[in-house]
């Protein structure tokens, strides 16, 4: 499942959309371009993000692929007696360390669902946006689905 996230992350933040016919193709961003609440890819997370609410108190806090990373978690359903705000969930990869384990650069980034990043992050594309109506929008606010709250 993380790999499958991964390569999820990595083609959303690689430019998944072509420009529209008849536009100048716009030059691709880099991940790194994209901020989300503050924080960008590459940086610290233990400073950057762990050190404010609502990212204090992580769910879950596991080394995954043998121990060359490490992946923070945070539910929009109950974990632990903690949950996530606006029913988003949100996930880091970080740099795997026992010395620093916190103290990395953020190496991927996904959240799911949920509207906690809808005013957040600077990424064109929310939740439940198709891919099809995803430039009706600079940054798909109309495009989304219609069944989602």
């Amino acid at each position: 499942m993380a790999r499958l996230l991964l390569l999820a992350l990595a083609l959303g933040l690689a430019g998944i959309a072509a420009a529209p016919a008849g536009a100048a193709p716009k030059p691709p961003q880099r991940a790194a371009d994209y901020t989300f609440d503050g924080f960008k890819l590459g940086d610290e997370y233990a400073a950057k993000v762990m050190s404010r609410v609502p990212y204090d108190q992580p769910c879950d806090d596991d080394p995954i692929d043998k121990r060359a990373r490490r992946f923070m978690v945070y539910g929009a359903l109950p974990c632990r007696d903690r949950t996530f705000p606006e029913k988003t969930t949100v996930m880091f990869y970080l740099r795997f360390s026992d010395q620093k384990p916190l103290a990395q650069p953020i190496q991927a980034f996904a959240y799911l669902y949920g509207t906690y990043f809808d005013s957040r992050t600077s990424f064109p594309l929310k939740p439940g946006t198709t891919l099809d109506r995803a430039h009706s929008s600079p940054r798909g606010a109309s495009a989304r689905h219609s069944s989602r709250p």
